[in-house]
């Protein structure tokens, strides 16, 4: 399933649930390092754990990182700052990539090191939850991709073990709690007076999306972000 475009129109979302994955489906897919999936990829989002090891493999800081490899927006539907990869170049190539190569492979953003799978926080009720409520789990689909051969064996376990990815992410399923929380927040938010109590911040309204925005340098037209808890790989 072309789960990418999903994440930017929601076109065949009501598919997604046929789609989820047990870790124990067998796929066919082995890397030849052809570096296609590393050009033309602007839907690579990083999440904070991402930033902070390619900060610590760089030697350089958190804020560094962000200005000097990704850009900054609001994402239309979370309301939230969006964090993703520029690409560089006329070909678009990753500015992580170095002589053709990773420069961060042992370290690579969560979606990349997830390639060619995909990922899904959902809610799930558990009647025997003891008034817990909803439990996220986490859930995996198999991207549509044209690279890599498919000589290899893969089951989506051995497939996150080799890369070092809990099967039920721990740090994933807070992240997105913490997302899920924010954007009711901003909405209600946006939905005050011109000046709020935030130190009286101007508002600006966006001219396509009509909504407003703190501050509009950061909003992207055009870009989307799917509820929040889905990530997506390239």
């Amino acid at each position: 399933m072309d789960f990418r475009k999903m994440m930017t129109t929601g076109e065949g979302i009501e598919e997604l649930e046929t789609n989820l994955l047990d870790l124990d489906f067998e796929f066919r897919f082995k890397c030849r390092r052809c570096g296609k999936c590393c050009i033309h990829q602007d839907m690579i989002i990083f999440n904070a754990r991402d930033i902070f090891n390619i900060a610590k493999k760089k030697g350089m800081t958190m804020q560094q990182v962000v200005e000097a490899y990704t850009e900054v927006y609001i994402g239309r539907n979370s309301r939230i700052p969006i964090i993703h990869l520029l690409s560089n170049g006329p070909k678009g190539a990753c500015p992580l990539l170095a002589n053709g190569r990773c420069s961060v492979h042992d370290c690579k953003p969560t979606v990349c090191a997830l390639f060619p799978l995909g990922r899904v926080a959902i809610n799930r009720t558990d009647d025997q939850a003891s008034g817990e409520g909803e439990m996220p789990t986490i859930k995996y689909i198999l991207n549509d991709h044209s690279c890599g051969s498919a000589k290899k064996v893969n089951t989506v376990r051995s497939w996150l073990a080799k890369f070092g990815i809990p099967e039920q992410d721990e740090f994933y399923l807070l992240w997105n709690k913490v997302r899920m929380s924010l954007t009711p927040a901003v909405m209600k938010l946006e939905e005050g007076p011109e000046k709020g109590a935030a130190g009286g911040c101007e508002k600006a309204a966006d001219p396509q999306s009509g909504t407003n925005v703190a501050n509009p340098r950061l909003e992207r037209p055009g870009r989307s972000l799917a509820a929040p808890g889905r990530e997506t790989a390239r």
